[in-house]
């Protein structure tokens, strides 16, 4: 899996993405703890007009 070995990661963040079981419950998790674990830069990328800042775990990263 290319996230565990990744330095930066992008999460790319839609409406779509944000109600994704296996994006919200494996991807953005795994991103975020390796994020937490000071081991990769996590950075939210917002694709499109979505809730994103109501994501506790997003809302306290820098997005573009």
């Amino acid at each position: 899996m290319h996230l565990q070995k990744a330095d930066i990661i992008l999460l790319l963040i839609s409406a779509n993405s944000l109600y994704s079981p296996y994006f919200h419950e494996k991807e953005m998790q795994a991103a975020l703890k390796r994020h937490d674990q000071n081991t990769a830069i996590v950075i939210p990328v917002i694709l499109s007009a979505c809730m994103w800042k109501k994501e506790k775990e997003l809302k306290r990263l820098e997005a573009l």
